[in-house]
């Protein structure tokens, strides 16, 4: 027995989680850059290699606490656009939302339209998977060949550009709708009202 509309509210959910997850992505990479920014305009060139800390309570009543401690030259490289420190985020992104499908999503969906477990498979998430066993496993170097996300190379470190992020995340959207509408016959509506495309 299927229950196509129960598949249609799942892929649809699915949608906006993607929506959502890359909305948190480009916030906070504009939040990276902005601090980046206001690191070199706050911190004088001749401080630059002092160590800052950040965290929270008051030093002069011995009550803080460091979160996180770095130089100014180095805070400002690790901020940057593309720099280290989105490519974390961008590499945390891709492993929530590949989990996301694995455990969540794909089950589901599966279990609406009976089909049988692992029933559906789609490339992107599959190299995304691989981007995730890269990330945990490899220390980010990937270790296995990728079918659609091919810029990337057996060997080589992750390096998640925004521009990378926003083709694969267009790439990851269009194979969600082929394969809803493939195994439904019907059109998602919600990545036109998410994404705001024709």
């Amino acid at each position: 027995m299927t229950d196509k509309a129960l598949a249609t509210k799942l892929a649809d959910e699915l949608i906006y989680v993607i929506n959502n997850l890359f909305g948190m992505y480009i916030t906070s990479c504009v939040g990276l850059e902005m601090y980046s920014q206001k690191l070199r305009e706050f911190i004088p060139e001749k401080d630059l290699d002092n160590r800052f800390h950040a965290g929270r309570g008051n030093p002069k009543l011995g009550t803080a606490k460091t979160n996180y401690s770095t130089t100014g030259r180095i805070g400002i490289a690790l901020a940057e656009r593309d720099g280290v420190h989105q490519n974390l985020l961008a590499c945390a992104f891709l492993i929530f939302l590949y989990t996301y499908w694995d455990t969540e999503f794909r089950v589901k969906y599966e279990a609406a339209l009976g089909l049988k477990k692992n029933g559906i498979a789609l490339d992107e998430f599959g190299d995304l998977r691989n981007i995730r066993h890269a990330v945990i496993h490899n220390k980010g170097i990937l270790d296995r060949d990728m079918k659609v996300f091919t810029s990337f190379k057996v060997g080589e470190e992750l390096h998640l550009i925004q521009q990378v992020m926003e083709d694969m995340l267009h790439s990851i959207l269009d194979a969600v709708c082929k394969m809803h509408l493939d195994q439904t016959g019907e059109k998602l509506h919600s990545r036109d009202v998410v994404f705001m495309n024709p």
